[in-house]
Formats: C-alpha cells, structure tokens, sequence
C-alpha cells in the first residue's frame, strides 16, 4: 500500500489549497460575522427546508461554531438558543458575538453530542449544520437529539456523506480541492500522504487529531447507506431525508453556472445506490419525535 502514497501526493498537490486569512489571522470576531452573514442570506441553514419555522421555540444548535448561526436563530423568533460545541474558543467567540448583537441571554455550553448536558424533552427543536459528520459516535448523537426534543419537537440536519467528492474528506479545506480522494485512495494512504505534504509545506496551519475511529481528521466516514441503517433503529415518528444533489439549487453558482440545465441527471442520480454516495452534495434530515 506504501507505493500508493506517492501517487495519492502527486494527485492531493494538483489542486493545492491556499489557506484563508481567518485560519492564519483570524480578526475579532470574524467568523462569527460569517456564519451570521450567510444565515441572514438566502443560501443559510434555513434554505434546506421547506417549512422551517423557530417561532416561540426552545432551540439547541448542535455544534454551535463560533454562534453566528444561534444568534440569527434567536432573531428568527424562537423563545431561547442554546449552543453547543467543543471548542474553548469556538464559544468564547460566540459569547462575545451574542453580546454584540444585543442576545447576551443565548446560553452557550461545552458539551459534547454522545452526553447531552439537559434535561429529557427540554427543547422544541434542534439544529444541525455540518456536524454530524463530524461526531464520535452519530448513534449516540441522534439517540441524545431524540431524548432532549420534546414530543413533536424536530430534528433539523444537514451535513455532508463521506464520499462526497468535494467535501466529505474535509481536506480542502486545509490541504487540496482535489475531488475525491477518499474516493480513490485508501484512507490510511491519504493519512500518510497528508502526513508528508504539511511537513514538506511547513504550514501553519494543522488539522486536529485523529481520533482511533477516525478514518481522515475530524470526520467519522459517515455514508448515505451507513447512516439510513441508523435512521431505522432511532424510534423518532417521522423521519425525512432528502438527498441534494451536488449540481443544485443549493450551490452558490447555480445561475453563474446555469447548472439548472444539468440538474434533471443528477437529481435522479442521488436516487440510485451506490452512485448516490458521491453525487450528493448533503443529506438533509427533518426527523419528529
């Protein structure tokens, strides 16, 4: 497998990534700025559902991120936002942008998915954007989402599949746009490959470390088919997933690019197995409990 490497070097450096400023710089508050733009524009969260509606709700954001999101998620009307993440700073960040915003009463907390720090049934919904691929244990995650919803509370979920081709690994953001290497290589060969090109490259900035379960950093190699199997075994009542294709609406170059004119292919794509793990862009979820 070694000779492999090379070769998986050769192929992650024909589209190397430039690193954003706010991973090398990052100013005050920036990246809560970000999140908190996009989720006022008409591409956020929001736009993956068709009725999405926090009016008078108890929220959980689910791996919060620096709170942009659970700030605007506060202005969209519901009774309270709670935030969750992982990250010291990550939630520092957030504390101080809700205080900027005037919602010094949003509560944000250290917690991790797998043990939810609340009460059963405390919230009406909970929202989850790019995260799940991100979790420990996504059973766990979802059998703890399950208890802390009240009954008739809503599971809102969107994240990317593993094979995803320009997203699921996670490496561009950090080291190529090279599409699908996970796709191509062995995922203990792009570990060895990665391993070598931040040396070579002496970059600053680093991915965090591995889990044992891990197969590339930071995510948990969920699949489309992996994660209906965990869909049938959570006893929530309703359970809706919809799968967009990586040529949609979705993207922020659908009238750049008018790829509504190739969207008719792919939409039926994402329905077959198998070639559906690298054609759709996120599986979106609205499970009722």
């Amino acid at each position: 497998m070694s000779i492999l490497v090379p070769l998986a070097k050769w192929y992650l450096s024909l589209m190397p990534v430039q690193l954003p400023s706010y991973y090398t710089h990052r100013k005050p508050l920036e990246r809560a700025q970000m999140e908190y733009a996009d989720e006022c524009g008409q591409q956020g969260f929001h736009s993956f559902f068709k009725s999405f509606d926090l009016t008078a709700k108890d929220v959980l954001d689910f791996g919060c991120g620096f709170g942009g999101r659970t700030v605007r998620f506060k202005e969209l009307g519901a009774r309270s936002v709670t935030g969750i993440e992982v990250v010291a700073d990550m939630l520092d960040e957030s504390r101080a942008f809700a205080a900027s915003k005037g919602q010094a009463d949003i509560m944000f907390v250290m917690a991790e998915g797998e043990h939810l720090p609340f009460r059963s049934e405390t919230f009406d919904a909970i929202c989850s954007y790019d995260v799940f691929e991100h979790v420990a244990d996504l059973k766990l995650c979802l059998e703890e989402c399950y208890r802390v919803l009240r009954p008739g509370g809503v599971l809102y979920g969107v994240f990317p599949p593993f094979h995803h081709p320009t997203g699921g690994s996670h490496l561009h953001g950090y080291i190529s746009r090279s599409p699908a290497p996970n796709v191509l290589f062995p995922c203990p060969v792009l570990v060895k490959a990665v391993d070598q090109l931040l040396e070579e490259r002496q970059q600053s900035y680093i991915p965090m470390a591995m889990r044992p379960n891990d197969p590339l950093w930071s995510v948990n190699g969920t699949t489309i088919r992996g994660f209906k199997r965990l869909r049938s075994i959570i006893p929530f009542r309703q359970k809706r997933i919809h799968l967009l294709p990586v040529i949609s609406p979705g993207r922020a170059k659908w009238h750049q690019w008018r790829m509504k004119y190739w969207a008719l292919p792919f939409s039926l794509a994402v329905r077959i197995p198998f070639l559906n793990e690298v054609l759709t862009d996120r599986i979106v979820i609205e499970f009722v409990r």
